[in-house]
């Protein structure tokens, strides 16, 4: 905790800095198939000193964060429903995109969402408090308003690099820098607001060389003006095209997968495609995280055996229709699926960390998988031949057990 001074109104607010961090331990999804005992045994859970980690470290600090960005919105909101200054608004459109940021962290990692609907609420009554005083504050006059608007920022960017400095979690610290690229922006959008009625704005919290940095530095967008600053803050900036149509079409594709396998379970019993199946339904969930992370539109039905995507669904429906043959044919069928998604996650692998981390589970996933649906059709005297995997790729994956 730190206690900061608020000089807008000449009163005493304690403004609570982000929970300490003592590191942020990359999260490894693990998927585990042990083919020499029965292949029906799979895992994508964290190790649970991994889930402490995160437990102890990440989950206060996102929390926090997840509030005190909603915090900035909520005061910009009401101070531009008082002032009608363009600035308010546009930068509460950019804090909506903070939030949002920050839960899809909150997804990623599976946390609680403390963050109320309604403006002006929060769940952390320090948080409470402290949006009750700013707008008191930012209601004497438009120049105390901006002034608020200005400290936030501020306080943002303290707390974004006390963050930062012990966290070793890319995806977060991904996030983190963008949120701070955006909060540079917004304080000085404030500052121009200010100087044009006639005020030089004092930092109250960052140092003089750390504020005079921020002011004087450029970028492609200088229009601070009206507050309409470039926002580096939303992750969807580092998403190219292509890895967002990846995701899209792995979302699906990892359902499909899942759905496959309910229905074989149902029509023939064999463990495998019920273990699996449950597998399935980490991997969708783990592509649905990234979507949300990235503000992408979740394509995937709720519905088993229904997919937006027409390809998927003739796909699914042609499987389907082959994997009610016979077992060896529905475990035929297991193996292939196995076999397009290798190949599609190769396909699709990016340079974005964040998603190539995920992808890359999911990989060693559909590889043990494949290994799985491969020895039950050994078990029932059938040697399954690779669909789509040259020999080579399908012998490494076979013979790594």
């Amino acid at each position: 905790m730190k206690t900061l001074k608020f000089n807008t109104v000449g009163i005493l607010i304690i403004i609570l800095s982000l929970f300490a961090f003592s590191s942020c331990e990359e999260t490894v999804m693990e998927d585990v198939e042990n083919v020499a005992l029965s292949a029906e045994s799979d895992s994508d859970s964290l190790s649970s000193s991994e889930s402490d980690s995160l437990e102890s470290d990440v989950y206060s600090s996102l929390v926090y964060m997840r509030e005190e960005e909603k915090l900035a919105h909520d005061v910009y909101v009401t101070l531009f429903d008082l002032w009608d200054a363009q600035v308010f608004e546009n930068i509460s459109n950019s804090e909506t995109r903070h939030t949002e940021s920050i839960k899809g962290l909150l997804d990623y990692y599976g946390i609680e969402d403390p963050a109320q609907d309604e403006v002006g609420k929060f769940t952390n009554e320090d948080l409470q408090e402290l949006y009750n005083t700013l707008v008191t504050s930012g209601q004497a006059s438009l120049i105390e308003a901006l002034k608020v608007g200005a400290t936030i920022e501020e306080v943002d960017i303290i707390d974004l690099d006390e963050a930062m400095e012990g966290c070793e979690e890319d995806t977060i610290l991904t996030v983190y820098s963008h949120l701070r690229t955006g909060s540079t922006h917004h304080l000085k959008a404030f500052v121009s607001n200010l100087a044009a009625q006639g005020v030089e704005y004092a930092p109250q919290y960052l140092s003089q060389e750390e504020y005079d940095e921020i002011i004087n530095s450029t970028t492609d967008n200088e229009d601070y003006g009206h507050g309409d600053c470039q926002d580096s803050t939303a992750v969807l900036d580092s998403l190219t095209e292509e890895d967002a149509a990846g995701l899209i079409w792995m979302r699906e594709e990892e359902k499909l997968a899942h759905d496959v396998y309910v229905n074989l379970y149902s029509a023939w019993g064999i463990r495998v495609f019920d273990n699996i199946s449950k597998s399935e339904t980490k991997h969708t969930e783990s592509v649905l995280n990234l979507l949300n992370l990235y503000g992408l539109e979740d394509p995937a039905s709720p519905e088993i055996g229904v997919f937006n995507n027409e390809d998927l669904q003739a796909l699914y429906d042609q499987l389907m229709e082959q994997g009610q043959e016979s077992e060896i044919a529905a475990l035929i069928v297991g193996a292939t699926i196995e076999e397009v998604d290798i190949l599609d996650l190769y396909e699709r692998m990016s340079d974005n960390e964040t998603i190539q981390n995920v992808y890359t589970s999911l990989e060693l996933g559909s590889e043990a998988h494949l290994r799985a649906f491969v020895y039950q059709l050994k078990l029932r005297g059938y040697e399954y031949a690779p669909q789509y995997l040259t020999e080579d790729q399908y012998e490494d994956i076979i013979d790594n057990d």
